[in-house]
């Protein structure tokens, strides 16, 4: 087999700079350059890129407006402060003398090995909030899968279908602007639902804002009727609601206890913990593809996706699955946020 091709000098820049810059890997940087680990160590022993102090590429050109130091001093900043925006980080360089535009920033950051995501929205946690969800944790880190598959999860969502935000679009020179069509007033609809180790329930449609009154009703038409079904023994399984106040008002409480549900105690703020959660999120984007117009047809193409698709009914058995990971992520994260 002939010799190789030599790699560019621009990527050899970058294989410095994520060498001098990072802690990464060699191997990782090998990836993410598409080169082998020993190209990477080449780079590394190569005192022709390894002395340079203020890299240049090729013969001509303008030199990096920012050096090592400084490009340090950057992805400080950036630890420092997570959720900074590039013009944030902009702005705490240009008070270290570096004067560059966000555009440089993006790209400085991309060769130091970083990238740009969006931040996931989770619920904040107060320290009473955590220790509670850690002492949930602890609690139940001893249980078993059998133990998981008696639960029955259940919660509310609201489904609101509209037509997507507004993607940029190419046009031809001279042609009239594009439009594309909304809605004044979205369709939408609140459903109960609640899933278990034996599949998903019927879906209950809420009129208005749920109540302690209608909250009752789907307990005692919706909750107890499947719940019997899918485990005929009163001691094989146990009923999940989180904290909500309908879900906590006394006369709800009384029902619970005069039929003898077994309950398993909750801490608030925790969708994370939920798997149901994981399942209403699949649902909104099965409805995202289509289009509807009524909340008569939202709550028919609901039930089709909550009872025909049978990709959820596999998604269901493997969020139940993962309960014991999640009280173990609990208990790393000291109750804080996880990733589920």
């Amino acid at each position: 087999m002939g010799r190789s091709q030599d790699i560019s000098k621009e990527k050899k820049v970058t294989i410095l700079v994520l060498l001098k810059n990072t802690e990464l890997l060699m191997r990782e940087i090998a990836r993410r350059c598409d080169v082998s680990v020993m190209t990477v160590s080449k780079c590394k022993n190569d005192p022709v890129y390894s002395t340079s102090d203020a890299i240049r590429v090729g013969k001509s050109g303008r030199k990096k407006a920012s050096t090592t130091s400084e490009d340090r001093i950057l992805v400080r900043n950036l630890r420092r402060n997570p959720l900074a925006t590039a013009a944030q980080l902009q702005n705490e360089w240009n008070s270290y003398g570096v004067r560059v535009s966000t555009r440089t920033v993006c790209r400085r950051l991309n060769q130091l090995g970083c990238r740009s995501v969006k931040a996931r929205r989770v619920p904040k946690l107060t320290p009473a909030m955590k220790r509670k969800r850690l002492a949930f944790a602890l609690l139940h880190r001893e249980w078993t899968q059998d133990q998981w598959n008696k639960v029955c999860f259940s919660d509310e969502s609201t489904f609101e279908w509209r037509y997507a935000e507004r993607p940029r679009i190419w046009q031809t020179i001279g042609s009239p602007p594009p439009t594309r069509p909304r809605t004044k007033h979205p369709t939408k609809a609140m459903v109960w639902g609640m899933i278990s180790c034996k599949g998903p329930s019927s879906l209950h449609v809420c009129d208005g804002i749920m109540n302690s009154e209608k909250y009752l009703d789907v307990i005692r038409n919706s909750a107890i009727p499947q719940i019997k079904k899918w485990f005929p023994r009163s001691k094989d399984f146990i009923f999940m609601q989180d904290g909500a106040p309908c879900h906590t008002a006394k006369i709800v409480k009384t029902y619970l206890e005069t039929k003898k549900v077994p309950m398993l105690p909750w801490p608030g703020n925790s969708p994370d913990l939920n798997p149901i959660e994981n399942i209403w999120a699949l649902v909104k984007d099965r409805l995202s593809r289509q289009t509807i117009t009524t909340k008569e047809g939202l709550v028919a193409e609901l039930n089709r996706v909550w009872l025909q698709d049978v990709g959820l009914t596999v998604t269901i058995k493997n969020v139940i699955e993962s309960m014991p990971r999640r009280i173990d992520a609990v208990i790393k994260a000291k109750g804080g946020n996880i990733r589920y």
